[in-house]
C-alpha cells in the first residue's frame, strides 16, 4: 500500500506541475481565461495534500497575477485574503511572511487607490519586518517608500514627516548622524516640506544634507551635485537668487569633473 499511495502522490504532483506550466504558457501568450482556468485546477489540485501549503501559494500568486491582468480585483482580493489566511495558520501572525504578504496586499490596494485599506496592511507589515531584520532591508523599504508616496499624494504630511523623521533617528542611532543614509532622508523631508511651500524647512534640511554628504561621498560627487540643484530650487522659493546661481554653478562644475574623469577612464 505504500508504493500505491507514493506512486498516487506523485501523480497528482506531476498533474498539478503541468497545470501550472501550462496555465503559465497561456498567461505569457495573455490567454487570461484559459491560464484562469488552468491554474484554479491547479489551486484544488493543491489543497488536497496535507502539506501542501507551498503549491497553493504558488497557485494563489499565478491566479492573483491572472486575475489582475483580466482587471478582475474584486477576485484578486479575495485570494490575497486567503493567501493571508492560509500563512497566519501555518507561520503566526507574527512571521516574515506574514510582512511579505501585508505588504504585496497593501501594494495591491495602493495600486487601485484604495489608501485607506493600504495603509494599515503597509503599517502592520512593517512592524513585523522591523522586528525580524535590519530597518534597511528590501521589503522595509519597499513598504516604507510605498507609506510615503500614499502619504504625499494624499497630502498627510504630518505622517510623512513622522515616518522619516523616524527612520533619521534609526539611521542616526545606527550610523551616527554624519553618513550617507541621514543625508538620503534629509532630502526626503525636505521634499515633503517642499510639497508644503515650507521653504525654510526645506532649505534647512538641504543645507544639513549638504554638510553630511561633503563629510561622507565628497563635494566632488554625483549626490552632491544633486542636492545642489534641489537647493537652488529652494533657495529662489525663498527670493535668494544670487546664492541659487552660485548653487547651480557648482553643481555644473562637479557633472563637468565627473566627466572628464569618464572619458580619462575609457582612454
Amino acid at each position: 500500500m505504500p508504493d500505491v499511495r507514493n506512486k498516487m502522490l506523485h501523480d497528482d504532483i506531476l498533474k498539478w506541475d503541468l497545470e501550472m506550466w501550462a496555465g503559465e504558457k497561456a498567461y505569457e501568450k495573455h490567454e487570461y481565461a484559459k491560464a484562469e482556468g488552468l491554474i484554479g485546477e491547479a489551486l484544488e489540485d493543491s489543497e488536497k495534500f496535507a502539506d501542501g501549503e507551498p503549491l497553493t501559494t504558488a497557485s494563489l500568486r499565478d491566479l492573483i497575477l491572472v486575475y489582475c491582468s483580466e482587471g478582475k480585483f474584486r477576485e484578486a482580493e479575495r485570494l490575497f485574503l486567503r493567501e493571508l489566511m492560509l500563512h497566519e495558520g501555518v507561520y503566526g501572525p507574527e512571521h516574515p511572511k506574514i510582512a511579505d504578504d501585508l505588504n504585496e496586499f497593501g501594494m495591491f490596494y495602493a495600486g487601485l487607490k484604495r489608501f485607506t485599506e493600504a495603509v494599515p496592511l503597509l503599517q502592520h507589515s512593517l512592524a513585523i519586518e522591523e522586528k525580524h531584520c535590519t530597518f534597511d532591508c528590501a521589503t522595509v523599504r519597499e513598504a516604507r517608500n510605498e507609506l510615503l508616496a500614499i502619504f504625499v499624494e494624499t497630502e498627510q504630511y504630518a505622517q510623512a514627516e513622522k515616518l522619516l523623521n523616524s527612520l533619521r533617528a534609526t539611521q542616526e542611532k545606527a550610523f551616527g548622524p554624519i553618513c550617507a543614509e541621514v543625508a538620503a532622508t534629509l532630502r526626503q523631508i525636505s521634499e515633503v516640506y517642499r510639497a508644503q511651500a515650507k521653504y525654510d524647512e526645506s532649505e534647512r534640511a538641504l543645507r544639513i544634507a549638504l554638510e553630511t554628504l561633503e563629510a561622507t561621498t565628497g563635494s566632488n560627487r554625483q549626490p552632491f551635485a544633486g542636492c545642489l540643484d534641489e537647493y537652488a530650487s529652494v533657495l529662489r522659493r525663498l527670493d535668494r537668487e544670487p546664492e541659487a546661481v552660485k548653487a547651480e554653478c557648482q553643481a555644473r562644475a562637479i557633472r563637468s569633473h565627473l566627466e572628464r574623469e569618464e572619458r580619462s577612464g575609457l582612454n
